[in-house]
């Protein structure tokens, strides 16, 4: 495009009204384009921004039409400028797109509108173009990255997404549809709990909460997810805010670490139970570094092997842990490189040695060499063991099953043999006394396996070694023992059969004791049953019943029992003790709590546990010696239980048969008990708290309701009875008066004394018409309390009351502050008009007395009456509008209002309320 020189029409234009200087300089200066059309679109004035736009002087602009500067923008333009010549108004902006000689491209953001002539012309037009060109590159490229995010997003493995304010989802990528199996097109717009499930949203709550209050959140969370189970989640919530800093949402990055932390979890089992194994091991175990010649770990069976403390043998190596030749003569270090170079190369050597103990003795042993992984050291696990009675013996035809059984004896595993047909043991380990509390020697006697079996599993475990030896074949099984003291004790049984071929009358096995597994177990289920029950809303005893029955049937003879606190009373009611007696609980239930009263009513009142071995001599029992003797109740030890901020709620007992003494376990199993019972204790008040205030609340709308309705109607009354006043009093006073007056203007003129007269009875009426007035006016708005303050207000509101009802009213101010906050003195001047105002009505009382005392913050006023009284759970007393309406006056003044009737006893009407910061 050519650039075009002015127009003749251009030359010869009227010059421009003068412009202020500092505006002519913006003009000019500004850095967008700024254009004055007239009405044929020719341009009148243009600054340098918009001949930079077009690439053409200011001077080729003067005087001609868009199309003949910018013909590719002006078809976008023209429509525009025509509008506001045709309308005189401001036109939306808008783009306009084209090319000028500067810019073969060109995205232009337009403003028009009108401009009145200063020189009295037509009308012109304004232009604003900016150059957005720029903008709108980075806008579609900007586009264009949103969409490859949105790919990379849906790529990555790991949940991506947006949530918005209201905590709808607003983005998901692929890896959402792929783990919860919903289409995204059906995760847009739901809330976060509708798609993962309230127990989810319960766990990303709080986190979400701090993303929405413009706080970044990391964190690590077991969240459980419908569908796919409870995960692992490393995530990062980031809030998102707008160009004015408020938050609209935040982006949700989220990996799943399940697997890993399953991984790590399967690691960490695996690494205790190594370490585990290695520190019970009956084996010395070290680990040797062949580059630093020492030890680097050890167990402290290698302590005592080598008679060293820690420090001193991980400062040493297996050479200098032994004399300079073994005893075929070849050095010790030589053959020590050489086995550890075999171990290194894969192999696993097995081999005898001698080692020297720190008083310089040597011990024979046997060594098992392998290699220990690791990434960057050359490490050698050895384990050594002493074999030093395996020489001695080494001639015994029996020496292996002599030293498994030496290994075995050093743990907790009972090793045995029995004869297959009458299931006599004729070896048992020397663990098994400790085992049933039995001295080895019982183990022996005939059929003392058998009688010792539970009565319930004993068929099973018979049947069970019988097979075992008709088949040839090794088992494994679980079941019960009772020991000496009468409980009960769960056996895990390997049975071996000796040659491994069918019909053999030899077996062989290990008794391991996994009571404290079982229990566990059946704790867990108990605790599981409990907390199902209390998740269906069951009833507080149903809930504490199952819960003791959990506890009675982990020891055989044991029984529980839960006694709840009335803490008004101080007495302990019976909460659930089902394998007690009835008689027995309904004779406990209600019982004082004190220093001695019993184990339960001791604990209640100590706060803590409390163990009593034998109830028949123990005095904290001398009150209940008898039931005790009656109920075979021996012993028994109760535990408080506690709320959340430690205050008691009851008690969780446990009674045995036998005088006794509960271990760590039997103390533990109750402490936990009762720490479950306040747990459902808790949640059961909360909940029936729960639907109490729901019931309160629910009924308060009622009320209001019901009060909105006669404040209504009170409106309407308290309107009738003013225009009733104006009308029937007020105005008929006035018309009387002017008739009156109208007599003495008109008649004959009376005498001086006759007129004074006259006069004298027009003053007093009008007199009275002002008090009706301003009694009206007070009844309106109490304006004296402004004037003359609160306890001035009361006073005169008592003098005219007892003026013009003729009732007796004493107002009794004492300690009162000059002032009282304006809602304060309102309120209570207005109890006082409502209170009287009942008293005139419906006490039929003939004094009342008003006091207004002010202590400690509070402000206290007592309306009472000598009248007829009433019943406050009546009809009257539940209240008409006047009851309800100082009920509501008073609680948005932060105070309490009770009121004290009888009938035949007169009413009292107190209000307390606050005065300082209570009020807030």
């Amino acid at each position: 495009m050519k650039a075009v020189s002015p127009s003749r029409s251009a030359r010869r234009r009227r010059p421009s009204p003068p412009v202020p200087a500092g505006l002519e300089n913006l003009f000019r200066s500004a850095p967008v384009g700024i254009a004055l059309l007239d009405r044929t679109l020719r341009f009148l004035r243009v600054n340098r921004g918009l001949a930079a736009i077009h690439g053409l002087p200011v001077e080729s602009h003067i005087g001609r039409t868009l199309r003949e500067v910018v013909p590719d923008l002006a078809p976008a333009i023209e429509p525009a400028v025509r509008r506001v010549i045709r309308t005189g108004a401001r036109v939306p902006d808008f783009e306009a797109k084209g090319s000028t000689p500067a810019h073969p491209e060109i995205c232009c953001l337009v403003s028009c509108f009108p401009v009145p002539r200063s020189d009295g012309g037509a009308l012109a037009v304004g232009t604003v173009i900016v150059d957005v060109t720029d903008r709108k590159r980075a806008e579609e490229a900007l586009l264009r990255s949103e969409d490859h995010l949105r790919a990379m997003a849906d790529s990555f493995p790991m949940f991506i997404s947006y949530v918005d304010a209201e905590r709808r989802y607003r983005f998901n990528n692929a890896h959402y549809e792929k783990v919860l199996g919903i289409p995204r097109a059906r995760l847009q717009g739901k809330f976060v709990w509708e798609v993962l499930g309230e127990a989810a949203y319960a766990v990303l709550r709080p986190h979400m909460d701090a993303a929405l209050g413009g706080r970044p959140e990391r964190f690590h969370a077991e969240v459980p997810i419908p569908g796919a189970g409870s995960r692992h989640f490393n995530a990062s919530f980031l809030p998102r805010l707008d160009e004015g800093g408020k938050v609209r949402g935040f982006y949700v990055l989220v990996a799943d670490e399940t697997e890993r932390v399953r991984a790590e979890e399967a690691l960490r089992i695996g690494e205790e139970r190594y370490r585990t194994l290695v520190e019970n091991s009956p084996d010395a175990i070290v680990v040797f570094d062949l580059d630093s010649g020492h030890f680097v770990e050890c167990n402290g069976k290698a302590l005592d092997l080598f008679g060293l403390d820690r420090d001193r043998l991980l400062r040493v190596g297996p050479v200098e842990v032994s004399p300079p030749l073994q005893p075929d003569g070849r050095s010790s270090a030589e053959l020590a490189r050489e086995y550890v170079e075999l171990a290194l190369a894969g192999q696993k050597p097995v081999f005898e040695w001698v080692h020297l103990y720190a008083d310089g003795r040597e011990i024979p042993c046997e060594i098992r060499l392998v290699r220990f992984p690791h990434r960057t050291r050359r490490l050698v696990r050895g384990s050594i063991t002493d074999i030093s009675r395996r020489k001695q013996a080494e001639a015994e035809r029996r020496r292996d099953e002599e030293r498994l059984r030496r290994l075995l004896e050093s743990t907790h595993v009972v090793p045995w043999e029995a004869d297959a047909r009458t299931c006599c043991f004729t070896y048992v380990g020397p663990k098994a006394e400790g085992l049933l509390g039995y001295p080895v020697e019982k183990w022996y006697e005939e059929d003392f396996w058998i009688d010792h079996l539970h009565p319930e599993d004993r068929e099973e475990a018979v049947e069970c070694c019988h097979r075992s030896a008709r088949e040839g074949r090794d088992f494994e099984f679980e079941f019960r023992m009772i020991d000496a003291r009468g409980k009960v004790v769960w056996i895990h049984n390997v049975v071996h059969v000796v040659g491994g071929e069918p019909a053999q009358d030899r077996l062989r096995g290990f008794l391991i004791d996994v009571t404290a597994r079982k229990r566990a177990e059946m704790l867990l289920a108990g605790q599981k049953r409990v907390l199902e029950l209390q998740a269906r809303g069951e009833a507080l005893p149903a809930v504490l019943t199952e819960l003791a029955r959990a506890i009675d049937g982990l020891q055989a003879g044991m029984r529980s029992t839960i006694l709840l606190l009335d803490e008004e009373a101080g007495r302990l009611r019976h909460g659930a003790a089902p394998n007690l007696p009835e008689e027995y609980n309904r004779a406990i239930d209600g019982m004082a709590i004190g220093p001695e009263a019993g184990s339960c009513g001791t604990a209640a009142f100590l706060g803590k546990r409390v163990i009593v071995t034998d109830t028949f001599t123990d005095p904290l029992w001398k009150n209940f010696r008898r039931l005790a003797r009656k109920f075979g109740l021996r012993a028994c030890w109760s535990h408080p239980i506690l709320s959340g901020a430690g205050k008691v709620l009851g008690t969780f007992a446990m009674y045995h048969p036998q005088p006794y003494r509960p271990g760590e376990w039997e103390l533990g199993l109750v402490e936990q008990a009762a720490y479950l019972a306040g747990v459902a204790i808790e949640n059961t008040r909360a909940s029936a708290a729960l639907k109490r205030s729901e019931a309160a609340l629910r009924s308060s709308h009622h009320i209001l309701q019901d009060l909105a309705a006669k404040l209504l109607t009170a409106q309407e009354d308290e309107r009738r009875r003013l225009a009733r006043e104006l009308h029937d009093d007020l105005t008929q006073e006035l018309a009387a008066l002017a008739i009156e007056i109208g007599k003495l203007e008109g008649g004959t003129p009376p005498s001086p004394r006759r007129l004074r007269g006259e006069l004298g009875r027009l003053r007093d009426r009008l007199a009275r018409l002002s008090e009706d007035v301003h009694g009206i006016s007070r009844r309106l708005h109490p304006s004296i309390l402004e004037d003359l303050g609160l306890v001035d207000a009361i006073a005169s509101e008592c003098r005219n009351l007892s003026e013009r009802e003729r009732i007796r009213v004493d107002f009794e101010p004492k300690d009162v502050p000059e002032r009282f906050p304006l809602d304060v003195s309102l309120c209570l001047y207005r109890v006082v008009q409502e209170g009287l105002r009942n008293v005139v009505k419906h006490s039929g009382a003939r004094s009342a007395t008003v006091s207004l005392k002010s202590a400690d913050g509070h402000v206290r006023l007592t309306i009472r009456d000598s009248g007829v009284g009433f019943v406050p759970g009546g009809r009257r007393g539940r209240g008409g509008l006047g009851l309800a309406g100082m009920r509501e006056r008073v609680r948005l003044i932060r105070g309490d209002l009770s009121i004290r009737s009888r009938p035949g006893r007169g009413t009292v009407i107190e209000v307390d309320a606050p005065l300082g910061k209570e009020r807030e």
